[in-house]
């Protein structure tokens, strides 16, 4: 019974961590004033793009506040698609290596699509970060499988 209520208890945490809409502080100590960190967020009408990682913080979510300096955004593009009548999940793991600048925001935006050739299907991919006055600061390095991360990070 211990163990059930455990579970139930861990389930409810994450579930009230996973449904958070706020911003996410990825430093440490208490809430700083916007001229001291930098805004980092992704729009939340694009399905096809997840943020799982920044730096050594494994994330969720649509906004992060981290300190000036560099950084590095993992994440993950999917496209659903159907070819010659199959249905078809594609997937891509993208890092975007950038220096925040204090007092900026930056976006991190996605292009992905499809294009249909007689029976081929080809998937397009695309990721980048923008800041605050539109410029792109970061492009990706993009890889088909998942990156493994030590324990320590």
């Amino acid at each position: 019974m211990r163990d059930l209520a455990i579970r139930v208890a861990v389930a409810s945490l994450l579930a009230a961590v996973g449904c958070a809409s706020g911003p996410i502080e990825l430093y440490e100590g208490g809430p700083r004033d916007r001229s001291e960190i930098a805004v980092i967020r992704r729009s939340a009408a694009r399905a096809d793009l997840t943020v799982f990682r920044i730096d050594s913080y494994h994330t969720n979510g649509h906004e992060w506040h981290v300190e000036p300096g560099p950084h590095r955004v993992w994440v993950q593009l999917v496209q659903y698609g159907v070819a010659m009548n199959v249905r078809f999940k594609a997937n891509m793991f993208c890092s975007l290596d950038f220096d925040a600048t204090a007092g900026d925001t930056y976006e991190i935006a996605s292009n992905s699509d499809q294009r249909f050739s007689g029976v081929n299907t080809e998937v397009k991919f695309g990721t980048w970060i923008i800041d605050g006055r539109g410029a792109t600061v970061a492009e990706p390095q993009c890889y088909d499988r998942p990156p493994r991360f030590d324990a320590s990070n």
